[in-house]
């Protein structure tokens, strides 16, 4: 099992993690905190997993975590990735002798526009009242397997400045009180991985946290970002914080056994454009944090409800 620093999270992790390690009451609690190698200060919000159990989370902004049990007898790598940082993969068995472990920063170079901006105009365009689908819930008998989905967007021309991105995404009214459930994740950008066709090098230098959100329709302003487009292809994507804030279950049937069973998800569950595009341009991140098309609406839907404001 591994474990955010928040004592939330740690519960929520205790509780949902079906892989059990060889270990004891008696075993140690490995604590670590993952830092920058130039600056020695923590790096917030960092996404830990193991490779070979399948399990994935993601500290809070003190970047720490904790691994239980006798390390060198685990036989399993660590992944550790950040924003702006190199990705790191560990055997489990060399970190028995540290408490810290150093990311490199990858120095964020902004894109300059190389045209005359004048014009806005808005992306993936839709009307809300007609969204009935969303992803994020799940439809089998699985736990949530995704880590971030993400829009592509084509563009006619390389070098437009994105302006604004807006979001709708299924949130449930509380009767009790008349509010609407929050929802935390971050926002990110990406260009175009030009080997795969999915989404490539992040696009923003900074942390786009968005919390306590209480809204289905949240838009955010990215004027002062300056993000410029390098390609006719980019992408919005949505980083589904594995978290006590977006933590709930949902009862799917599993045609296997017959049976109804609780499985874990969480939020945002982003909706499903009503718009019919020729293929899918939804695209997934997995638990080894790799990426590939999100057919599951596909060929009935083929869009996020993600609509996103360029300068051209």
């Amino acid at each position: 099992m591994i474990f955010a620093h928040s004592p939330f999270v740690a519960v929520l992790a205790a509780t949902l993690l079906s892989v059990q390690f060889a270990f004891s009451q008696e075993a140690p609690l490995n604590r670590f905190v993952v830092i920058d190698e130039q600056t020695l200060k923590p790096i917030p919000f960092v996404s830990i997993s193991l490779l070979r159990a399948n399990l994935y989370i993601n500290t809070e902004d003190d970047g720490i975590f904790s691994i239980p049990g006798e390390l060198p007898k685990i036989k399993d790598t660590l992944r550790v990735s950040a924003q702006n940082y190199a990705t790191l993969l560990i055997p489990l068995g060399k970190l028995s002798a540290q408490n810290s472990i150093r990311l490199k920063p990858v120095p964020y170079k902004p894109n300059k526009a190389k045209r005359t901006l004048t014009k806005d105009s808005v992306l993936n365009d839709f009307s809300r009242r007609d969204i009935t689908h969303y992803a994020g819930i799940q439809k089998t008998a699985a736990d949530a397997d995704h880590l971030q989905l993400a829009q592509q967007f084509d563009l006619p021309f390389a070098g437009a400045l994105l302006r604004e991105v807006t979001i709708h995404r299924l949130a449930f009214t509380f009767h009790h009180n008349g509010g609407i459930e929050s929802t935390r994740f971050h926002l990110r950008v990406y260009g175009l991985d030009k080997n795969t066709g999915g989404p490539g090098k992040d696009l923003c230098g900074r942390i786009i946290e968005i919390k306590n959100r209480e809204s289905k329709r949240i838009s955010v302003n990215l004027q002062d970002d300056n993000i410029v487009i390098p390609d006719t292809t980019f992408f919005v994507a949505i980083e589904i914080l594995r978290n006590y804030d977006n933590f709930g279950y949902a009862d799917v049937f599993d045609p296997k056994t017959g049976i109804r069973k609780r499985v874990v998800n969480y939020r945002p569950a982003i909706a499903i454009s009503p718009e019919r595009g020729d293929k899918t341009k939804i695209w997934a991140m997995n638990m080894r944090q790799q990426w590939s098309p999100y057919t599951y609406f596909y060929p009935d839907f083929t869009d996020l409800a993600i609509k996103a404001t360029i300068r051209k």
